[in-house]
């Protein structure tokens, strides 16, 4: 008896609830997996130094509406890896997500060489963790102090995932 409308809107939220609770479910699988040593993963060869600046460039539009500056730097031409293009990406969004939602407005991307291969710092200009806080961070579901009261929605998974996921790739 309710307009079409409405029962397609209805519908569009249980599609995106299904939708988060997919991916949610993959990030606890993720972790299981790497803790139990049967991570999979899809390596191709992926070139840091153009790849960075691509997912940056694919998520311009968020930023711009969160009053975000986000910057990348790097002297390096190439940085060619053996690297699983999505979980990498992943890692990138929820460091740059990360950076925003808890740290500040002003975000900076670095790659760099280092003596075991190459780095990508994230950093930002927010107020960083308490030393409690700092100890945790890798923790599955633990959210800083007072973080669900300041900054609303989360579940404390984004850190350990990405952990997972640089640490399956070999990286620390």
């Amino acid at each position: 008896e309710k307009p079409v409308v409405e029962y397609r809107d209805a519908l569009e939220r249980c599609r995106e609830a299904a939708i988060h609770t997919a991916r949610l479910v993959d990030d606890l699988l993720f972790i299981a997996r790497h803790q139990s040593q049967e991570t999979r993963l899809n390596l191709t060869t992926v070139d840091l130094a153009t790849f960075v600046p691509k997912v940056l460039a694919d998520c311009h539009g968020i930023w711009v509406d969160r009053q975000a500056a986000v910057a990348f730097n790097s002297k390096l031409g190439a940085a060619e890896i053996e690297a699983d293009p999505d979980r990498l990406r992943q890692v990138l969004m929820i460091l740059l997500d990360n950076a925003h939602r808890y740290g500040g407005a002003s975000i900076e991307l670095r790659l760099t060489r280092g003596p075991d291969g190459y780095q990508v710092d994230v950093s930002d200009n927010g107020p960083g963790l308490d030393a409690e806080d700092l100890a945790h961070v890798f923790d599955r579901f633990y959210r800083g102090q007072g973080a669900t009261q300041r900054y609303g929605a989360g579940v404390g998974l984004g850190l350990p995932v990405a952990k997972a996921i640089v640490e399956a790739h070999g990286g620390m």
